[in-house]
């Protein structure tokens, strides 16, 4: 297990800097460079993640020097806040924004409902989570309209701990992996539902419809706003808090390497206590 871990934390960096490049580079800069006068110092500042992501992604785009951009973001702390917020504010009242649209400023959301986590670290708590996770004989579906790098980095640290996460998109459900007469646990992480309004899509519908003739089904949703969400009897829902003020820089240099596994212990901590008390709930 000592070993799981460790790659489990080894593998989380790499995972990172992998998907944020892809965000990057075909997300939100592209929508930052359509904007006169916008310097790469404050595109930088924008979609800031860990010197090492930086590092790998600037090492992609020739024109833009990762000393300058590192350095800019790391001594204009007031201006990394000012901007970040400034984003944030003008675009989440607009309609139709896809999570695309919105990849980076959702992990700015994502990190300011984990910053309490990830500020006070317990490695006691990520080896017994995982622990669990490895004894367990439940699988999960994950739905990904969601930021795809922390889909990608759960699903892949799911994996390594020897427990297959299929994947699925809300917008067309495939259930075709999934067995019949199987336990699972669908998580629908719904944290960009108010970026996008109804956090209730007609495809989630669909697929939880599907599953629920063919296997064992337990929800789990994370969401900013529980309220619109109709909870049946083997749904509940993780209430996620909405961030309002973005997270200083300094906080997030040096923990980039652990957010996979906090996002892991995160998800999998909620996922385990559900199915935990939807056995207590079928016992009485």
């Amino acid at each position: 297990m000592f070993e799981l871990i460790n790659r489990l934390l080894h593998q989380a960096d790499l995972s990172v800097a992998k998907t944020m490049d892809k965000s990057m580079s075909h997300g939100l800069l592209r929508y930052y460079r359509n904007i006169p006068n916008m310097r790469l110092e404050e595109i930088a500042r924008e979609c800031f993640v860990s010197p090492a992501t930086l590092s790998r992604f600037c090492s992609k785009v020739d024109h833009v020097n990762y000393s300058k951009l590192s350095r800019a973001a790391r001594e204009d702390v007031e201006y990394f806040d000012e901007i970040t917020q400034g984003f944030a504010d003008s675009i989440k009242d607009k309609p139709g924004i896809t999570a695309d649209g919105v990849a980076m400023a959702t992990l700015e959301n994502l990190t300011n409902a984990l910053s309490s986590l990830r500020d006070t670290v317990d490695y006691d708590q990520v080896v017994t989570v995982a622990r669990r996770i490895y004894n367990s004989d439940l699988s999960m579906i994950l739905m990904h309209k969601a930021h795809r790098a922390v889909v990608t980095d759960f699903q892949l640290n799911m994996t390594l701990l020897g427990k297959p996460v299929f994947c699925t998109s809300t917008d067309n459900p495939d259930i075709s992996s999934v067995h019949k007469n199987r336990n699972y646990v669908l998580l629908i992480p719904t944290y960009i539902d108010h970026f996008i309004g109804d956090a209730m899509t007609d495809g989630i519908k669909s697929l939880i419809d599907s599953l629920n003739e063919s296997c064992s089904l337990r929800v789990v949703y994370f969401s900013m706003h529980p309220e619109k969400l109709d909870l049946k009897e083997n749904e509940c829902c993780f209430p996620l808090p909405h961030p309002t003020e973005p997270l200083p820089f300094p906080a997030l240099v040096g923990k980039q390497l652990l957010q996979s596994v906090l996002d892991m212990v995160y998800y999998s901590y909620y996922f385990i206590h559900s199915v935990e008390e939807a056995g207590k709930n079928s016992e009485e």
